[in-house]
């Protein structure tokens, strides 16, 4: 059995810098224990096999040519030795855990004698959310990409029941928690939530009616709105700001004084089958059919914008992507879910490392 740990253990340099890193984390035995190995004699043994490779690896830690792959290459030795010692089962770490980040949501692809190296699925978010939760951290990763014009702004989120959970008014964004969600019926009539949603929300309501998608968020980030005061869309300068599915409109919505529902019914006509628009003199409306494909949506137009907006300062000279190449950016999109993939994932680990009350 010490021959089997220590191939959790042999690598050279490699494999030490992996552990390493990881120790500093929550300690190497309890690392071990995060990856899988089940009884604690044996993530000591594991431990303390890995922490001879770090004494005699020594100055070579240094090295400057260390990068994550490091860490990718332990964990596939680790991933052999539970295999052979019948160890092996892949186990999330919990959300109260200090290293999320290393935690699994789906079982590693399968790994032929002949391979030497494969690599893990990304970590997810590290554990199970409840509609309501996902919806939270969803609210306040937007408000993080510049989604955070104080109170305004809605966003409606369809459940299969044909509900929706809505923000209440009067909360910001980066403040949201699960427990402020509100929950409208299928015709847009409040049923639960401690507190009351905007009244503005019926554009989303009868966007809805109209429409087959999940997922509406309006509000007036600083960049795109900018450019809804030039009453331009802001062009393509560079890759990022090509990275998202759906099509860009500018709507001109105020044409008059008149009744919200009216104007909602304006805002949906004019934006026909697109899936993002900027509205003219106020803000911008996206709509997707999952929080992730819609938060791909919202950073790439708020880049783009930001962008655009610091080229066309310096002044002429600047070159657009030619548009077969945008185009064929945003198909690559669209072949994954419309969704830049692990980004969601991604900035739900970052929010509940900054605030786990958001979860509450």
């Amino acid at each position: 059995m010490a021959a089997l740990l220590l191939r959790a253990a042999v690598g050279g340099t490699m494999v030490a810098h992996g552990v390493k890193h990881a120790r500093s984390l929550e300690g190497t035995a309890g690392w071990f224990g995060s990856l899988g190995f089940r009884h604690p004699r044996l993530q000591a043994r594991a431990g303390a096999a890995v922490e001879r490779v770090l004494a005699a690896a020594g100055e070579r830690l240094s090295a400057p040519d260390r990068g994550s792959d490091r860490l990718n290459m332990i964990i596939f030795m680790c991933d052999a030795a539970r295999r052979d010692l019948g160890e092996y089962r892949p186990q999330p770490v919990p959300l109260g855990g200090r290293s999320p980040v290393l935690a699994r949501t789906s079982t590693p692809p399968d790994r032929s004698p002949e391979t030497s190296y494969a690599p893990l699925d990304g970590p997810g978010i590290g554990c199970e959310l409840s509609p309501a939760q996902e919806f939270a951290l969803f609210a306040r990763m937007l408000s993080r990409l510049g989604y955070d014009d104080g109170l305004a702004g809605h966003i409606t989120y369809q459940q299969p029941d044909g509900t929706f959970l809505v923000n209440p008014f009067l909360i910001p964004w980066d403040q949201l928690r699960a427990s402020d969600v509100c929950v409208c019926d299928p015709s847009g009539t409040q049923t639960a939530g401690r507190y009351r949603i905007n009244s503005a929300t019926e554009l989303h309501f009868a966007f809805h009616r109209v429409r087959s998608t999940r997922v509406i968020v309006h509000n007036h980030p600083k960049w795109s709105t900018a450019w809804s005061a030039m009453r331009r869309l802001p062009p393509v300068y560079d890759q990022s700001s090509a990275l998202a599915s759906g099509r860009l409109v500018l709507v001109d919505e105020y044409t008059g004084t008149v009744e919200q529902q009216e104007a909602a019914e304006q805002v949906i006509a004019a934006m026909g089958d697109a899936e993002m628009a900027i509205l003219a003199n106020h803000g911008v409306l996206i709509i997707a059919d999952s929080l992730p494909e819609l938060l791909t949506r919202a950073r790439v137009l708020e880049v783009r914008s930001h962008n655009a907006w610091h080229v066309e300062a310096m002044g002429p000279g600047g070159r657009t992507l030619p548009d077969d190449m945008v185009a064929r950016l945003g198909r690559g999109l669209e072949k994954v879910g419309g969704a830049f993939p692990g980004y969601f994932e991604a900035m739900a680990r970052h929010e509940i490392a900054a605030d786990r009350s958001v979860l509450d």
